[in-house]
């Protein structure tokens, strides 16, 4: 969306976009638009409902072993958000603070730890030499 070429509803509310960083994005949209990057345990509930959902899948692991047994899916599933791209994004250290606590409720709900900043970078720079 921070793309020149974006054209899209956000563009007309906000039309200095294409120049915000990524912090600067992240703060504007967790605080106006909040329905654009909400915490992920909001996907695990319903509004009108207090049934806990019957799956949660890792995108760490995506094991869907449980979930094809149940429904009777023989073949694999396919992967389509693979992403080729292997350039790490710089993240700086005041992002990635506003991230974690942005999403700290999921780090709750999910068993998750955030690492130290220093070790988020190194491992994903390890990810994109791989």
């Amino acid at each position: 969306m921070t793309r020149e070429k974006y054209v899209g509803s956000f563009r007309s509310r906000y039309p200095d976009l294409p120049t915000w960083d990524p912090l600067t994005f992240f703060r504007k949209m967790f605080n106006e638009q909040i329905f654009v990057v909400p915490p992920q345990f909001k996907y695990t509930m319903h509004m009108h409902s207090n049934k806990a959902p019957d799956y949660l899948i890792r995108f760490e692991n995506m094991d869907l072993s449980q979930l094809a047994q149940d429904l009777d899916i023989q073949k694999p599933l396919p992967r389509e958000n693979a992403n080729p791209q292997t350039e790490v994004v710089d993240i700086a250290e005041d992002l990635y603070v506003a991230l974690i606590d942005h999403y700290k409720v999921d780090y709750l709900l999910f068993g998750y730890r955030p690492v130290p900043y220093r070790d988020f970078m190194r491992s994903q720079e390890k990810a994109a030499a791989a």
